[in-house]
């Protein structure tokens, strides 16, 4: 029951991680790129601090829910479910490198300009240059997300092939 309720609370985060990437790049982000510099600023002003805020927790409970996972499961090593949460896990890692490399950094420079004054001449393309990372972050969580659906469908398979206790 522990191992159901684990593979669930991995499945739900990843899933709310992986539905955030894909509406940014569906309907946010357009909506970002397509902005005049003034409304982009002011819009990066109160949005970026809720981002900033929620999204390291979320990456946390998604990859503790998975290392949980595969911590339950790790005599199992030979499985298909355990192969399908390792490359999960490597896949939220690949995120999260991502994530700091990249757009943390684009983030931090799109958060220090505070007028239209503070713009630099190339800030149109270093908004697009956040926003086509978000591309990757959505794939990779996608991925990710389609692994763990993978690797319950193993589970669930080999928890009905288990003989039933009288």
């Amino acid at each position: 029951m522990l191992n159901r309720k684990i593979r669930f609370a991995a499945l739900l985060c990843t899933g709310i991680l992986a539905g955030h990437a894909v509406s940014m790049v569906l309907t946010v982000g357009p909506s970002v790129v397509a902005l005049e510099a003034d409304k982009f600023l002011e819009l990066n002003r109160v949005a970026e601090p809720a981002f900033a805020g929620r999204v390291p927790f979320l990456f946390l409970a998604v990859i503790i829910s998975i290392f949980t996972w595969l911590v339950r499961i790790r005599k199992k090593w030979q499985t298909r479910e355990f192969a399908f949460v390792i490359l999960s896990l490597l896949c939220i890692f690949e995120d999260f490198y991502f994530a700091f490399e990249a757009n943390v950094p684009l983030n931090d420079t799109m958060t220090s300009w505070k007028t239209v004054y503070d713009l630099p001449g190339n800030w149109q393309e270093i908004r697009l240059e956040w926003y086509n990372y978000m591309y990757i972050h959505a794939a990779l969580l996608i991925l990710m997300f389609v692994m763990l659906l993978i690797a319950q469908y193993f589970a669930a398979r080999a928890e009905n092939k288990k003989p039933a206790h009288l």
